[in-house]
């Protein structure tokens, strides 16, 4: 044994200084790699000191015993922090490997590649994720793109263990395979049940749809998996009816029904507190409809029948009576919704307007061809309680009162207004004289009168 190996055995660093002193020769790699498989950093120094031949292999040794000094000292040199092994492995890929997350917070400092693959095409945070190092991984860090391919690869793998860990630090669960379609609609297609527990443990969006607007519930049931229906109702996933009136919700124009017709039909879906309402609208007249959901989870508006084509973005409307049945197709139409909107406000203003332009008394100066029937008298005025009060003073009796509100009025066609539950039709002839229509008048008889 040489006297500087015995040195070096004994880490005897006097007589090391002393033999390089006099010596003054070059300092084999083997005896750097001896100091450095010791962690002996005083040794190190003093070859490097010496001017010991130093390479990538020297920083593979440092990183294997784990001393962040010596590391350090050896990037000093000029070693890159990126030196591999015989099989491509960096100082961040073996302290991964290792668990060693305080050698891996010291190499981060030195801002390594954490995307160089080794010679089995593996990262660093590919180790870390098929170890199970978690916190290894929240060091190392990853952007989202890579989540979601390593979270597609482990759920089409059927890796659960896998599935797991990407979603614990991070991965999103609301993630679309190739065929654009869900995560969580895979995974209730196929009836993997623990797989979808997964996805609900860490908040999966369970109102989505596949691709032809079946909501999971109905996927499930179409399967028959009763573990899998009860899981997904357990977790308020909602059903088809719902899921399809909340995605109509908004304007719709309809097409018209005969060629070279002009359609002026626009329908609005709206929700107020828990209900929804089909409004149809044709020439300022309004027809509001409950949408209910019939025994097959179809959607019913009164006598009609809605259907919503997913791919096409069309609602369809079928209406059956005495037999027949008639379809209505509506389409959504951006710009008609700013139509409607701006029509919408005209109407209501409208409305009020009506009551404004009636307030005071109005007397009919006809002779009475009915007594019983016979109008004499109407007084419009405010009420602060109920919007307006509307008098009619028979021939004969004590006046009736009405009261009204702008929600009375069904709808406004030119100078005649509407009123609903009333069967009272008032209409302006101009500012001084006004004809009213009772449904039991005889078609074309009307009540005249004049403003006091």
């Amino acid at each position: 044994m040489s006297i500087i190996d015995g040195a070096i055995l004994s880490s005897n660093h006097s007589l090391i200084e002393q033999v390089l002193a006099i010596r003054q020769l070059p300092i084999p790699q083997t005896k750097l790699f001896a100091a450095i498989n010791k962690q002996d950093l005083q040794m190190v120094k003093l070859f490097l000191d010496a001017g010991a031949v130093v390479d990538g292999q020297s920083m593979i040794a440092a990183a294997n015993v784990g001393s962040l000094e010596i590391i350090s000292e050896l990037v000093k040199t000029g070693v890159s922090i990126n030196s591999t092994d015989s099989e491509k492995r960096t100082p961040v890929i073996l302290a991964t490997i290792k668990n060693d997350t305080e050698l891996l917070s010291g190499l981060l400092t030195y801002k390594p590649n954490l995307q160089f693959k080794d010679s089995s095409g593996k990262t660093a945070s590919d180790y870390a994720l098929e170890k199970g190092y978690l916190e290894v991984y929240d060091l190392i860090g990853v952007d989202g793109i890579n989540l979601h391919d390593k979270l597609l690869v482990a759920i089409e793998q059927n890796d659960l263990v896998m599935v797991e860990r990407l979603l614990k630090i991070g991965a999103d669960p609301n993630g679309v395979n190739a065929d654009r379609e869900p995560f969580i609609v895979s995974a209730v297609s196929n009836n993997n049940l623990e797989l979808v527990k997964l996805l609900i443990a860490h908040d999966v969006d369970l109102s989505v749809a596949n691709q032809s607007g079946d909501t999971l519930l109905t996927i499930a049931n179409r399967n028959y998996p009763t573990d899998m229906i009860a899981l997904l109702e357990e977790n308020d996933a909602p059903e088809q009816a719902d899921f399809t009136k909340e995605k109509i919700i908004g304007y719709w124009k309809r097409r018209p029904l005969n060629d070279g017709e002009e359609s002026n039909v626009v329908a609005k879906i709206e929700k107020k507190d828990s209900s929804y309402y089909f409004t149809q609208i044709q020439d300022g007249e309004e027809n509001i409809e409950e949408i209910t959901k019939d025994w097959d989870d179809s959607l019913q508006v009164g006598p009609s029948y809605l259907n919503y084509d997913f791919e096409e973005d069309l609602l369809s409307a079928f209406h059956y009576k005495y037999d027949r049945v008639t379809q209505s197709v509506f389409q959504s139409n951006v710009k008609e919704q700013h139509n409607l909107i701006a029509a919408e406000k005209a109407f209501e203003e409208a409305k009020a307007n009506t009551f404004i332009r009636l307030k005071g008394y109005w007397t009919n100066t006809a002779e009475p061809t009915d007594d019983y029937h016979f109008v004499k008298q109407i007084s419009v005025e405010e009420s602060q309680y109920s919007g307006w009060i509307i008098r009619f003073h028979e021939n004969g009796h004590t006046g009736s009162i009405n009261s009204l509100s702008t929600d009375s009025i069904e709808a406004i066609e030119g100078n005649t207004v509407y009123i609903r539950n009333n069967d009272l039709q008032i209409t302006f002839i101009n500012n001084d004289k006004i004809h009213l229509y009772f449904d039991f008048l005889q078609e074309g008889e009307v009540i005249e009168l004049t403003r006091d």
